[in-house]
Order: structure tokens, then C-alpha cells, then sequence
């Protein structure tokens, strides 16, 4: 067995209880940007790009696109490098006055090497100022953990480059998946006893072929006694659970629990990972069922029931904030994860 100690998480981890908060940086000047780094794992197509955003008024023409990156003592060591390799000028006055996570097809597809690189945001020309402007998202408060969380680094304004923590609104859509955080929503709501909701999971095949699941990670709540964490295989059957203490009178963090004795699962089977009893689920709404693929290498997917038996419905534009802990896995090549080509796993 090869120790590898890694975590198969959704791309965003909130740090505290409640909705994560989303920074929103004007850009009230010709000139001004905001760049988000993305890290693609594998070469692919990217034929668009994602921001979450809204208006002020009437702003001009902004250019949308992906750049590349240079070196930087900011920004975990990366910012945009000026250079378009593709894009599109969208008319100010098109975009919402309602923040959104907004889908811009750029004007030719660009075919990129595994790597770095920034989708940036730039007023382009016409009217920019504190009335008539565009309105970014700069980040999430969020846990910061590497490949296995993702990080995102943010830049404002043509002058000065801003390091950030905090994950950002950004993605890419490719030929193969995407990459970086295609959500347009998160929610936290309070189900009751015996309702389960978590992730389906899927690992894929060559990276193992076992795994050995020692724990899980979540930040769902349980509010009464009898709440547990259960995982099931692709028959249903239980192979696992904890028991989650009464701790609805605490802040709801993202933890760690694990199972009494690691639990063997294979890839290229659905496992079911949920919290069963009366409990907080937290999930975000994806912008479509593809890009799921953004989390990890892997597939995920939410899923619920209202009873302990039957089917679970799937319901693959959210994802919950449940994923396992991988402790050993034998066979096959490298587990691969978010992080772990280089760079950084936006």
C-alpha cells in the first residue's frame, strides 16, 4: 500500500458558519482589472471563461479573456502577464445589475498547455467611473489548504497587485472539464431525521485500484442526537459510519471525522457519502452538471433521500460540503488531485 494521505474535497471549503462572504471590488477606471489564477491540470480547449460580477450605470466596453502569468511576490507568486491569448469585448450596459456568475464564449477557443494562467476582467474603453462601473467578486471567506481546497489569487487596478486567501467566483470550461469555481450559489438549510443528503462519489480508474477511506470531511451540523455520517456502496449497503455529536449549539467549521477502521473502495464505483438525523446540509449550486468536473479529478455529484432505504435522487448541478479522507491506496498510477501538477488548483 502507498501512503498518500489526501483529502477528495469540493473546490470550496467555508471556514465558518453561514454563507460564505463574497468580496465585490469596483473597477471604476479605463484601465482597471481584476485577474483570478486558474491552473489546468491537463492540456485542453478552453472556449469560455467564467466571473461572478454585476453593473453600475452605464460602463463602457470591457475585454474578458485569459492571459498568461509571470512571477510575482504577490498573489501566491503568480499574476497576469498583459498578454491576450483570447477573448471578447462585451458591451458594459449587457451585464446585469443583479450580481451573477456570468458565461462569456470567447471569440476564438484557445488550446493550452497544463499550467498557469489568469481569466482577467479589464474596462477596455468608453465611460468608467465610481457611477458606471463593474462590480467583481474578489474572493470567498474560505479555508485555504492548497491543491485540496484550491486557491485563487485576485489582482485589481493597473498599478498594484493584491494577494488574496480567499477563493474567487473564476473558471474556465474546456474541451475535456473544467477548472477553477463554477458555482452560482450556496445554501444551508436544516433537514430533520431520517433525511440523508451528501455526494455521490465516484474515483476513477488508473489512479488506484484500491482505496482505503479513513475518514471524512464536512461541515455539516448535527442539531439532535442520532445524527451520523454513513457511506454506502453502489449497492446501498452500508460500509461505514460515525456518530456525530449533538453540536448544534456550535460554529459550524469545517471538521474532520473519521471511522473506527479504515474502509476499502474501488474505483470506478458510486459510493454514497451523506449525514443521516436531523443536521445542517450546505451544498452549491453549480452553473451546469458539467462542471462538476471543476472539484477534483474525480466525480461528484449531490444526492439525497427522505428515508434510510431507496434510491437516492441525483442531483448533479450541486455539490455538498462532504469528501473523503484517503489514507493508502494500492495499484494503478498516482493519485492525482487539485495542486498537485504545480502551480496553483483554482
Amino acid at each position: 500500500m502507498a501512503k498518500v494521505r489526501d483529502s477528495i474535497l469540493p473546490a470550496i471549503c467555508t471556514s465558518t458558519a453561514g454563507q460564505p462572504s463574497v468580496s465585490l471590488n469596483g473597477l471604476n477606471n479605463l484601465g482597471d482589472k481584476v485577474a483570478h489564477v486558474i491552473t489546468l491540470d491537463v492540456a485542453d480547449t478552453i472556449s469560455q471563461v467564467m466571473l461572478y460580477h454585476y453593473r453600475n450605470g452605464s460602463p463602457g466596453t470591457i475585454r474578458i479573456g485569459i492571459q498568461g502569468v509571470v512571477q510575482s511576490s504577490n498573489n501566491f507568486g503568480w499574476v497576469n502577464d498583459g498578454t491576450w491569448l483570447s477573448y471578447i469585448d462585451v458591451v458594459g450596459t449587457t451585464i446585469s445589475t443583479t450580481p451573477a456568475l456570468y458565461v462569456y464564449t470567447l471569440t476564438t477557443p484557445i488550446s493550452l498547455s497544463a499550467g498557469n494562467y489568469t481569466v482577467v476582467c479589464q474596462n477596455q474603453s468608453g465611460t468608467f467611473d465610481t457611477s458606471n462601473r463593474l462590480v467583481h467578486s474578489n474572493g470567498f471567506n474560505v479555508v485555504s489548504s492548497g491543491g485540496a481546497c484550491g486557491q485563487t489569487a485576485s489582482s485589481n487596478n493597473t498599478t498594484s497587485t493584491t494577494g488574496s486567501t480567499s477563493q474567487s467566483y473564476a473558471a474556465m470550461r474546456g474541451a475535456l472539464r473544467t477548472y477553477g469555481f463554477p458555482y452560482t450559489g450556496y445554501a444551508q438549510t436544516t433537514v430533520s431525521s431520517p433525511n440523508e443528503i451528501g455526494n455521490r462519489i465516484r474515483l476513477t480508474a488508473g489512479s488506484a485500484g484500491t482505496y482505503d477511506v479513513s475518514g471524512v470531511v464536512t461541515r455539516n451540523l448535527a442539531t439532535s442526537t442520532g445524527t451520523t455520517i454513513n457511506l454506502y456502496d453502489d449497492t446501498l449497503t452500508a460500509i461505514g459510519s460515525i456518530s456525530l455529536p449533538n453540536n448544534g449549539s456550535a460554529t459550524q467549521r469545517w471538521s474532520q471525522f473519521y471511522f473506527s477502521a479504515p474502509v476499502r473502495i474501488y474505483p470506478d464505483r458510486y459510493y454514497y457519502l451523506v449525514t443521516s438525523g436531523t443536521h445542517q446540509a450546505d451544498y452549491y449550486t453549480l452553473s451546469q452538471a458539467s462542471d462538476n468536473s471543476a472539484f477534483t479529478a474525480h466525480e461528484m455529484q449531490y444526492c439525497s433521500r427522505s428515508t434510510t432505504s431507496g434510491e437516492f435522487t441525483i442531483t448533479d448541478t450541486r455539490v455538498a460540503e462532504m469528501g473523503l479522507i484517503i489514507e493508502d491506496q494500492a495499484g494503478g498510477g498516482l493519485l492525482t488531485h487539485p495542486g498537485m501538477t504545480g502551480g496553483i488548483r483554482g
